[in-house]
């Protein structure tokens, strides 16, 4: 039988190398009671740091711990995960100095495409969003190579954009590498552009794909230089925004390895910069920079600097409402569920709001191990108690036994 939770893929690993539960924690730093409660279900393991050490320590991938994500039904993770061939080839085979020899329709009937699209990735619907993104990156290379010159541009964004999509839905199907490939691309399209704030959040782009591939420190690096290149153009409401998505960034990277004052001070220059752009809705990429979105990263750093109690406090000065994008939203409500969870007493609010955030972007929820971990943790808390109703269900829509 396949193991279900990470603690049971430890589990596994460490005995596949031989390794007893205290080698494991002289190994990884983290104790060796700690580990057995993981490997039992009864404390889940989701701080970035401690994956990383435990991964490194039995000398495996992260996801070889994580698992693979889980979308549903199997013909639903089978749609999902077909389109990813095509998308490899696509970013193989693409670039702006040699594109691909397809044709391309108007710009704006491309344009209401990646519209659609970003509509699809919004709702994190990864089963829908495969088709569209390899139709798109294709047609978009070649308008911004050799399309009408008063075009060129806009097809450039249009091409971040669309390599945003494509990176999102590969993180969230489990390849780093290509989610990495396609970072580039619009790192690639952000050099032609030659646009300060659509560069800046090509490096937010690039930094996202290193956190998913376990490399913290060249994130804050990245994160760090990219946003001090953009301190001269802090007047454009573009580079401003992208400013702070990399110093939100960077407090994440920093929480990730354990550096709890350089993470807060990144969230308050962030804070800074998000009272004097205001809400921008959506804002570049769909991002939503602004006072609620740093509000709703800060419950994330405080919750991976593993103080979940300061992770619900941040999260009640929060109006979720205020921005309206159901992605942003359905990670906000799963952080809280998270935070809940760790917490004495708090299961029924816990589950609560991880109900919230499946019923916001469910595709989204059940793809994360971390809070399938979270719910099996529950699940194994509640079973003396036979468990609720409400707990139940979502463990059976994530596919988790119960």
């Amino acid at each position: 039988m396949e193991p279900e939770t990470i603690g049971e893929r430890i589990r596994a690993c460490r005995r596949f190398r031989g390794m007893t539960l205290q080698e494991l924690a002289d190994l990884s730093g983290l104790s060796k009671g700690f580990l057995s409660m993981v490997e039992n279900g009864r404390r889940t393991l989701d701080r970035r740091s401690h994956l990383d050490a435990v991964a490194n320590a039995l000398q495996v991938s992260l996801s070889e711990i994580t698992g693979k994500p889980y979308l549903g039904t199997p013909r639903m993770r089978a749609v999902a995960q077909a389109a990813v061939p095509a998308l490899r080839l696509t970013l193989m085979d693409c670039s702006l100095e040699d594109p691909p020899d397809v044709p391309s329709r108007p710009l704006p009937v491309v344009a209401e495409e990646v519209r659609k699209a970003e509509r699809l990735q919004d709702r994190c619907d990864y089963v829908a969003l495969g088709r569209p993104v390899c139709e798109l990156l294709p047609e978009l290379h070649v308008m911004a190579a050799n399309g009408p010159r008063e075009e060129r541009a806009e097809a450039l964004r249009l091409l971040i954009q669309a390599s945003h999509f494509a990176q999102g839905l590969l993180t969230y199907l489990g390849y780093e590498d290509l989610a990495w490939v396609a970072a580039e691309r619009a790192r690639e399209a952000a050099k032609a552009l030659a646009e300060p704030g659509w560069a800046g959040m090509t490096e937010f782009l690039r930094c996202q794909a290193l956190m998913w591939a376990k490399g913290r420190s060249q994130a804050l690096s990245t994160a760090v230089r990219a946003a001090d290149r953009l301190t001269p153009h802090l007047d454009d409401e573009a580079a401003a925004e992208s400013y702070g998505m990399l110093h939100l960034t960077a407090a994440l990277a920093s929480a990730a390895l354990s550096q709890g004052d350089a993470a807060r001070d990144h969230l308050a220059e962030a804070a800074r910069i998000a009272d004097r752009t205001g809400e921008r809705g959506s804002g570049l990429l769909g991002l939503g920079f602004g006072p609620t979105n740093v509000g709703m990263w800060r419950v994330s750093v405080e919750l991976e600097l593993g103080d979940p109690e300061r992770a619900v406090e941040a999260a009640h000065a929060v109006s979720p409402e205020r921005l309206p994008l159901p992605r942003r939203q359905a990670m906000y409500y799963a952080d809280v569920g998270r935070a809940l969870a760790k917490l004495p007493g708090k299961q029924r609010e816990a589950v609560q709001a991880l109900r919230t955030a499946e019923r916001l972007a469910p595709q989204r929820v059940h793809a994360s191990p971390i809070v399938r971990d979270t719910v099996a943790m529950m699940l194994n808390r509640a079973r003396a108690q036979a468990g609720g109703r409400d707990l139940r269900g979502l463990a059976y829509r994530m596919g988790i036994p119960h």
